[in-house]
Formats: C-alpha cells, structure tokens, sequence
C-alpha cells in the first residue's frame, strides 16, 4: 500500500504530453526576467531581512549591554563547528551575519533548477527537508520561489501547488525559539497570511544520527493509527488494528516518506561529518520521490573537494544523476541582493555593538573583517559550490506512457520524453 496516500492523489488535468522538464526549460528566462524586472524577487528577499533584523532586536536586547551577542560575531564566522547553538546569542549573531546570505544562494540554485527543468512541480505543493539548517535559510527560500512561480502571469494552466512540507533538522536547542519569532515576524511583515505555503515555528526534527525518513513515517501512521483505533473503542466500535493501519494511511499524516527536496547548506563541512553520518546521509539519498533533489551548498578550498568527491560517490551508488553547476557560483552576485546583504549585515553588526561596554566593542570591531565594520570598504562574499542530484523516477526515459504519477511518492512528477 503507498504510505503517502494522503499528501497528493490530485486529479491531474494537464494534457498526458506535458512535461516540466521540457516546460521549465522553455519558460525560465521569461520567469526570471519577469522576478526582476518587477522586483518580486528582490522585495521577498528585503521583507525577509525586515523580518531577521525585527527578530534580533526583539530577542537580542537581553545579549547586547552585557556584549555577549557582540563577542559571538568573530566565532559564528570562523568556528560554527565548535558551536552548539544552545545558545541564543550564538544563534542571532549567526543568523544576523549569515542567514540572508544563505537565503541569496539557495534562491541561486533554485534559479538554476529551473533553467536545466529540474525544479519539482507538485500539485499538492512541494515537500521539502533541511539538514543541519540553523535558521532555516533553504526552507524560507524555497517558499519564496514558489510563490513568486504561482504569481507569475506566465504559468498558464500548469498545476503547482505553494510549499507544503517544511521541515528542519538541527541539534541547536536556541533555534527552535529564533525560527517562532522569525515566521510570527515575517507574518508581520508581510501580513500574516500562510497562503504562500508553510512555515517553521521550530524544529521538526532534533538529531541527524540515527534519522530515517522512512522509519520517521511509519512510526507517525503507527501512532495515528493508535488514536483511530481508540476513537473506535470509545464509541463501542472496536476494529482491528490492521483496519486502524489502513484508515491511518489513506488519512495520511504530516510526516512524508520521502521528499521532493533535501538541502544540506553548509552542513557537511569536513569529510570526517559525512564519515560519522554516512548511514543517515546513504538513507537521505533513497528518500528522495521521482525527480526528487538532494542538494548539497558549501565551500570551494581546504578540504572540500575531498568532501564532494564522497558526497558523489555515495550519491552514484544510490543511481542519483549529478545535475550540478559545472563551475562554483559567486554568492549573491546579482548587485542588488549583494547590497541588500552588505546593508543587512553591516546594520546587523552596528546593532550589536552599540551597547556594548567600550572595552568589548574595540575588541570585537578590530576581530572581524573590515567589509562588515566600515561602509568604505567594498563588501565580498566568498564562492561556493552547489552539488544537485535527482532521483530518475520508473517513468524517466519512456517513449510512451507520459502520465503524472498519482501516487504519493511521485504526484506531480512528469516524464522527461
């Protein structure tokens, strides 16, 4: 029986020709163009640096007199390895110095998806996971795209739904109160309304070591099925548990088995991490639905490409196809949003030391780079590379046959003929 009855099974109205990859290729340039020349693109990305600025002043007032917040700044730019994110001023320095940023590259990629026709079209909307995520830059990225997508004049009669599973994956204790705050903020900001697709108030998930999304799944229709079975026996009604199973599957629970996209940004930044996680990274690379993307963002030196070269091998042996950027990309390198993080991280960073005892804030400015402390000075974000894979779905390849799967794995998933 499919375990993800629930989260699709649309009927599909498009013509049994269409296909996304082919679409998506002929329309991107007119998408993209249409993002920038009407500034959607770029005002979602300003409302979201409205919305962290408005979250560290709210929650980073009680770190700033004492120059807690203020001495995190140099760490969270050189040790992010060596920090737990317990923390809260850990977590808000992070976020005020990295966090628009991060949210620029994945918007990169996800430009970048479109143009070769790999970003998933999900009727039901897209399911989507971060691993090691922090404040969750993909994730809020991601909901931007598509709903700037839906808007778009140009979508015609082609099916696509906003995002509709978000889910992060962190240790950091401090996180799960900084994400509440950041989505109430950016509801503010932008009006409170969820209809471009979901939002984090937290953590989904608290621990990659021993994660499986498969196991995650069964157990959530496991306990789904307990409750149905003891709604049952309350009304005198009694079913056996096989029945309560299978009512619990077709209702379906929130927790997919598998995904349409993973993100790990900034996550794997040594080879011995992917060491230590290689069974839970293996398990990621079978999660993933027909044309499913497992992405990898991070760093171009040191040991990097050691990093990547297992990243990829461990991603051929679970038949993923490697779509990646040939070359690494400059991060934000369309000028606009290069201001606009120049701009958010210098005010960010004047925030933090303003309060601070002047023995601190001497300390702390002469620390960190000088792009980020003096307005004169040009401001520069380092490379990264991008890692794309996708999962080839059954369907992938035909001649004949070029149907929607309506099944939960695979609702939405077009054919590539």
């Amino acid at each position: 029986m499919n375990s993800d009855s629930s989260s699709g099974q649309s009927e599909v109205r498009q013509s049994v020709g269409f296909s996304a990859l082919r679409w998506e290729r002929s329309v991107a340039d007119q998408f993209l163009g249409w993002r920038t020349t009407t500034g959607i693109a770029l005002e979602r990305m300003r409302t979201f640096a409205e919305a962290i600025a408005r979250t560290l002043r709210q929650d980073g007032h009680q770190f700033t007199e004492s120059g807690e917040l203020a001495t995190k700044l140099k760490p969270v730019l050189t040790s992010c390895d060596h920090l737990t994110f317990d923390n809260g001023a850990e977590a808000l320095a992070y976020a005020g110095l990295h966090l628009l940023d991060r949210y620029g590259r994945v918007n990169q990629v996800l430009e970048y998806l479109i143009r070769i026709g790999r970003l998933p079209l999900r009727i039901r909307g897209a399911r989507v996971l971060e691993v090691g995520a922090g404040p969750a830059p993909a994730l809020y990225a991601a909901r931007d795209f598509y709903a700037a997508l839906l808007s778009w004049p140009g979508l015609g009669d082609v099916e696509c739904g906003p995002l509709a599973t978000f889910d992060t994956l962190d240790r950091g204790q401090a996180w799960d109160r900084f994400l509440h705050h950041l989505s109430e903020s950016l509801m503010g900001v932008r009006g409170g309304t969820l209809e471009d697709g979901s939002l984090a108030f937290g953590r989904s998930v608290h621990d990659f070591k021993g994660f499986d999304v498969k196991q995650r799944h069964h157990e959530s229709v496991g306990h789904s099925a307990a409750r149905i079975a003891n709604e049952f026996d309350a009304a005198d009604e009694p079913i056996s548990d096989a029945t309560a199973r299978q009512m619990a599957y077709e209702q379906g629970v929130r927790e997919p088995s598998a995904y349409d996209m993973v993100f790990l940004c900034n996550f794997l930044t040594q080879p011995s991490m992917l060491e230590n996680f290689e069974p839970e990274f293996r398990s990621l690379a079978f999660s993933l639905t027909p044309g499913g993307l497992l992405i990898v963002l991070g760093g171009i030196g040191n040991s990097y490409p050691e990093l990547y070269s297992k990243v990829k091998a461990i991603a051929a042996s679970a038949n993923l196809l490697d779509v990646s950027p040939r070359d690494a990309l400059a991060a934000n390198a369309d000028s606009g949003a290069l201001a606009l993080v120049a701009g958010h991280v210098r005010d960010n960073v004047k925030w933090a030391v303003a309060n601070c005892p002047t023995e601190v804030r001497s300390v702390v400015v002469s620390a960190l780079p000088k792009d980020i402390v003096d307005d004169t000075v040009r401001f520069k974000l380092p490379k990264f590379r991008a890692l794309v894979f996708v999962r080839q779905g059954p369907l992938h390849g035909r001649k004949h046959g070029n149907k929607r799967r309506r099944d939960g794995h695979g609702d939405g998933v077009p054919t590539e003929s």
